[in-house]
């Protein structure tokens, strides 16, 4: 792994950015444009997330825009950041036993580091090279992380030691990019569901349903999810909001769906599907779920 930072996970925890990024991208070639016609809407980075689909020896460039829509200029550094997932779907700290699945040893970023003025766009090009030995046959993942860049200057403190100095504090922000590699020698997920039950948020007793995956295979799992209710008196049927989920090979993951407050009491057969992109298969569960 390289151009690790200790703190990365934990800030992207703090700031809850990775994933929910949009930008407008503006064009311009003046770098010296009159900021006051600019609006102060801050600054973006597409896409979130990239899937690569390589196969072993490939090579694919792929390019990341920052855009500035704010009136002064920010300075960035690029670096890689290999991660487990943990089952709510946030990132971790990756050890040494998932080594094989890291993708930062096969990524490059141009430029590593750069300025962008207030009202410009800049382009980085995110290059990845996969091996043509067998260790190119597996996926593999990474975050490419842009984040600021802050200058510390050092500020005197009232101490009667002259010499004494204190740095600090200065707020930054930074930007997380899921980076996927699936090549298809690694072939279909192979999932397992191993628990569907109703469960209760234990902060505000949200009635939930709670669905477990478990990844078995050598793919990464892009998964839509939806759960359908049918009451069985009426046959009323009930469609709950589709989840979208990605599940590494060798993880497993916990997605809930949150129940209609207003469900009408009663019985109900509930069925979840989960569709991996397989041509042949999906993966369902069943539950009979009684509402009082």
């Amino acid at each position: 792994m390289k151009n690790t930072k200790p703190n990365f996970f934990l800030f992207l925890f703090l700031f809850g950015i990775i994933g929910t990024l949009k930008s407008q991208v503006i064009s311009t070639n003046d770098r010296n444009a009159d900021t006051t016609t600019i609006a102060d809407e801050g600054v973006a980075v597409t896409p979130s997330s990239v899937r690569l689909f390589l196969r072993p020896g490939e090579t694919m460039t792929k390019e990341i825009k920052v855009t500035n829509k704010t009136k002064r200029a920010y300075s960035f550094s690029v670096a890689f950041n290999d991660f487990n997932m943990g089952e709510n779907g946030k990132p971790q700290s990756m050890d040494s036993s998932f080594h094989k699945f890291s993708l930062s040893k096969w990524a490059v970023a141009s430029p590593m580091f750069f300025e962008v003025q207030p009202g410009q766009v800049q382009k980085v090009q995110l290059t990845i090279t996969i091996p043509s030995d067998e260790s190119g046959k597996v996926a593999a993942w990474t975050i490419m992380s842009i984040d600021q860049v802050v200058k510390r200057e050092q500020v005197v403190t009232a101490s009667s030691d002259a010499k004494s100095v204190a740095l600090g504090v200065i707020p930054s922000f930074g930007f997380g990019i899921y980076v996927y590699q699936n090549p298809p020698d690694a072939g279909v997920p192979k999932l397992e569901i191993d628990k569907f039950e109703k469960t209760t948020d234990g902060k505000d007793k949200e009635k939930r349903l709670l669905l477990h995956v478990k990844s078995e295979g050598n793919a990464i799992g892009f998964c839509h999810s939806y759960i359908e209710l049918t009451n069985t008196s009426t046959g009323e049927l009930i469609k709950l909001p589709v989840r979208h989920f990605t599940i590494l090979p060798g993880f497993e993951r916990s997605i809930y769906f949150s129940l209609p407050a207003q469900l009408t009491k009663g019985k109900y057969s509930v069925m979840a599907v989960i569709d991996y992109g397989s041509k042949e298969d999906i993966k369902a569960a069943e539950l009979e779920l009684q509402i009082e």
